[in-house]
């Protein structure tokens, strides 16, 4: 289960804890930021700092 983050800011962002450590869902960070392809920044990442529910 997502726990979901709201600002008036950027928006909604969900979130997970896996292990501790929080992680964010690739497409909503995006969309915050402002980044239009999500899978294409996503691919950018590290295979340990990515990963699929």
């Amino acid at each position: 289960m997502f726990q979901l983050i709201e600002k008036d800011e950027f928006g909604q962002v969900r979130t997970k804890v896996i292990k501790g450590e929080p992680w964010f869902v690739a497409k909503d960070v995006c969309r915050a930021c402002g980044i239009n392809n999500h899978k294409q920044a996503a691919s950018t990442l590290h295979a340990e700092e990515k990963g699929v529910i």
